[in-house]
């Protein structure tokens, strides 16, 4: 059974930023995450989750 991996915009940010304080923690993560995939959801309301986008392999 997969394991499901949230990730939030500190990570995104972090990853694509090479300044970001949490760059290389991100990129390890990432590194270690590979061949996993992920949704993203935006949270619109209370209690109110949609997804954002499609499958990222």
């Amino acid at each position: 059974m997969p394991t499901k991996t949230f990730i939030d915009t500190v990570f995104v940010v972090a990853l694509i930023n090479q300044r970001d304080q949490w760059h290389a923690r991100a990129a390890e993560l990432a590194a270690a995450s590979e061949g996993r995939s992920f949704l993203i959801y935006r949270y619109d309301s209370p209690g109110n989750w949609k997804c954002f986008g499609t499958e990222i392999p």
